[in-house]
């Protein structure tokens, strides 16, 4: 995984970070390892940002106090306490508002569409209504292909 093409080409893509605690430190390991062959490649060490020499003179502080950690258990006790009734209090709240929204609705969503009985055709109606006596060759090949043609019947073969 090298860079393919642009300034960095034959450099590898991947990194790593290391913190030294003294400048000294971290410019002799820069110096030592620039340019070290690593199997068939050599690895590139530079420095990640420009750093001040006032930053890395700094002593770094030992220990992180966190407020929010240095609570006493009695307190705590106390916290959860009042966090439980709250809890309580806002379910008993949703409760009531449940009763409330539980109402069914007369809606259009709820009813049965209107159009559904208008979508079936009554066949018989519409041969009668044609006048009587004459069908068209429509409806009258249509009978006949009924007879055989009914869901899951065993075709009969005709001689």
């Amino acid at each position: 995984m090298f860079h393919r093409n642009g300034p960095y080409i034959g450099q590898p893509r991947g990194y790593g970070f290391v913190t030294y605690m003294r400048k000294e430190d971290a410019i002799s390991a820069k110096k030592a390892l620039h340019n070290l062959l690593v199997g068939q490649k050599n690895i590139v060490v530079t420095s990640a940002h420009t750093v001040n020499n006032d930053e890395l003179d700094k002593p770094r502080r030992e220990e992180v106090i966190i407020p929010a950690l240095a609570m006493s258990k009695e307190a705590k006790k106390t916290n959860r306490i009042s966090q439980i009734q709250a809890i309580e209090a806002k379910l008993k709240l949703m409760e009531k508002k449940q009763e409330d929204e539980l109402k069914i609705n007369d809606t259009v969503a709820t009813k049965k569409p209107f159009i559904a009985p208008h979508q079936t055709i009554n066949r018989t109606q519409t041969i009668s209504s044609n006048g009587g006596g004459s069908t068209s060759g429509k409806w009258a090949s249509s009978k006949v292909r009924d007879k055989y043609n009914k869901p899951y019947a065993k075709s009969k073969m005709r001689r």
